[in-house]
């Protein structure tokens, strides 16, 4: 948790690479620990090894412990609502699979439990980190190593099967000669993203491998407080132009004397807006797209839900 946080901060969580079959959570990037210098709380995270266990295990581990990570938001003192994901090579692969695999039951799987909690986060960092496994011939093998050569586990496996118009904004950092994960893997996701009108950004690092010295640095660093603080820490604000839609009314319910939200500032007036029976819309009255609607919609709804106070969105 940073230092002086005051109110709950945003949560980053950190998944660690090492093929899939090697490393340990207490291996974390230093510049994603520097984080918590500019104001995010960060949990790093461990899940089952390949050769022990096979797909979807480690996936499951993941989206178990996000859960868990929200279920125990209040305990820690962070945002349940704002969370972000990353990880480097292996790490980043899980990331990327989480971010974009949201609404996937059979991704999901019931490890640890707290199924009330959803495991979507609002942003990803992936660090060159395997997008495709069909693709890349060496992940294909290590993948087929417990369950033969079967494409359907590698779809199965790649975060591009997920590819949807929900995906959360994505920030991509690859080595120019990384000879593990070719470079090509993330300049491909990165095209993908575009293509479908999605906030994708990429960074490779001229002269640098796998991992290494130069994605530990300080302006790695301030490369990911920069995207961070766009897509997560200011999400409450964001979310505000959504509640305080402008043009018809939009009137809130529930109290003696009616008000149009549009009326209230959620930032500044919270108190206002306890207890009342939300009516969103019309969709006319949002500027940008209706992707983007829809997003926010049900980050609304999830954070409206957990409110007893709150009965519902319409």
């Amino acid at each position: 948790m940073p230092e002086n946080a005051g109110a709950a901060p945003p949560l980053i969580i950190w998944i660690h690479g090492g093929g899939w079959a090697n490393g340990d959570k207490r291996k974390i990037n230093p510049a994603v620990i520097g984080l918590s210098g500019d104001g995010y709380a960060v949990a790093s995270l461990n899940y089952r090894l390949q050769g022990l266990s096979s797909h979807p295990a480690q996936i499951h581990d993941v989206k178990g412990a996000v859960r868990w990570l929200r279920a125990n938001a209040k305990s820690y003192g962070y945002d349940a609502n704002r969370v972000a994901v990353g990880g480097g090579s292996a790490g980043g692969h899980l990331a990327l699979l989480l971010g974009l695999s949201a609404d996937d039951k059979y991704l999901e799987g019931e490890v640890g439990g707290n199924l009330s909690q959803s495991s979507s986060v609002q942003a990803v960092i992936n660090m060159f980190g395997p997008s495709a496994l069909q693709d890349y011939a060496d992940v294909s093998r290590r993948f087929r190593k417990n369950k033969g050569s079967d494409p359907v586990l590698l779809k199965s496996a790649s975060p591009l099967t997920y590819l949807n118009s929900e995906a959360p904004p994505l920030l991509i950092v690859h080595g120019g000669q990384d000879k593990v994960v070719p470079v090509s893997q993330s300049i491909n996701l990165h095209r993908d993203y575009q293509q479908a009108g999605l906030d994708s950004t990429l960074h490779v690092i001229e002269g640098a491998g796998h991992g290494g010295k130069l994605f530990t640095d300080l302006s790695l660093q301030r490369m990911m407080k920069k995207f961070l603080d766009s897509h997560v820490k200011q999400r409450n604000v964001e979310q505000s132009k959504v509640l305080n839609l402008a043009g018809k009314p939009v009137v809130s319910h529930g109290l003696s004397n009616q008000k149009k939200t549009s009326d209230i500032d959620s930032r500044q007036n919270t108190p206002a807006l306890h207890g009342f029976h939300w009516i969103i819309g019309p969709r006319s009255g949002l500027a940008g797209s209706e992707k983007k609607f829809n997003r926010l919609l049900r980050e609304i709804e999830q954070t409206l839900s957990t409110n007893s106070l709150i009965s519902g969105v319409y």
